[in-house]
Parts: C-alpha cells; structure tokens; sequence
C-alpha cells in the first residue's frame, strides 16, 4: 500500500473527484450527516471556527493505493469493504476529530481508496498541519494496519513539493547525495 498525502485549497474539487459517479464503488462520510452536502457541512465547521477559505488549505487529499496482488481481482483477499474498512481504521485511528468523506476507486489495475479529511478540527478549531514526521507517523499506523489484515505494507511516497523541500535541507547541511 502506498500512502499520498497533499494539502487541497480547493475543497470542493477534492470532494467532487472523489465521490465521482463514473469512479468511486463506496462511499462513506464520517462525522458528517451523509443526507447533506458534506462540502457545505465542511465549509460550515470551517466558519464555525473562524477559519474562511481565504486563510489556505481547507482539506487534505489522502489517497491509499493498495498492491494488486492483494486486490481480489487479481486473486487477493482485498474488497471493496475491505479496502475502505482498512482505510476507516487509519482515519480513526490519526484523524477522529475531522470531517472525512471516503470512497474507494477501482479505475486502475490498483483499488485505491481517496479521503477527503476537512482541515478544521471538530473539537480545537485548530487547523491540520502535517509535516513530515507526521507523514512518517501516518505511513507506520497504515503499515501496522495493513499487517492486520494480512495486506501489503504502506510505503511513503513524496510528494514533489515535499521531495524538493527535503532535497533543500539536505542541500543546506552539505549532503550532496542523489536520492
């Protein structure tokens, strides 16, 4: 399983990929009322705290893609319900206080599951900023989840502007190894 990460301005566009008709075969939201529209229940907790669109990041775009051997297409014990309680677990487990909506794409030779987890935290009001020790901390909790369920382990993958934020601190201490 590899586990991507990124910060999403646009809300909206991040919940509507997901949820996409021609591309999702599960949907679940978790603390949101699924009868309403989960991108106005978010942008609802967001001016509930006092945090508007204007001030950034609104949401984080979680993808899990799983390896195809495990995909029950190819043979594997991994469902469609397997995969998104796999991903439910890891979304309790870093992330109960936000607003998540889930929903597991089958569009590749990989199931993947995409969350779309609202920035604002429920019960602060603080907004989610995740630095690369927290992308660690989150890549080991879906490794130990993933083993549980007899599954192929989470790998990080780096997103570009990650990667080259890592390249300049390596950089500034003078390491000038490729990676």
């Amino acid at each position: 399983m590899i586990v991507k990460m990124k910060a999403s301005k646009s809300l909206k566009a991040a919940v509507d990929y997901i949820l996409s008709e021609m591309k999702a075969t599960l949907k679940i939201a978790m603390n949101l009322n699924d009868a309403e529209d989960v991108v106005a229940q978010m942008e609802r907790m967001e001016r509930l705290w006092g945090k508007n669109k204007e001030s950034g990041r609104q949401a984080y775009h979680l993808k899990l893609c799983f390896n195809p051997k495990d995909d029950v297409r190819n043979g594997g014990i991994l469902t469609d319900s397997l995969a998104m309680k796999v991903a439910i677990k890891i979304i309790n487990e870093a992330f109960a206080e936000h607003q998540v909506v889930l929903a597991v794409h089958n569009d590749t030779p990989n199931k993947h599951v995409h969350a779309v987890i609202g920035a604002v935290n429920m019960m602060t009001g603080k907004k989610l900023d995740m630095n690369m020790a927290d992308y660690r901390k989150l890549k080991d909790r879906a490794s130990k989840i993933a083993a549980e369920y007899d599954i192929i382990g989470a790998l990080f993958k780096l997103t570009r502007k990650i990667f080259v934020s890592f390249q300049i601190t390596l950089k500034a201490f003078g390491i000038r190894q490729a990676l």
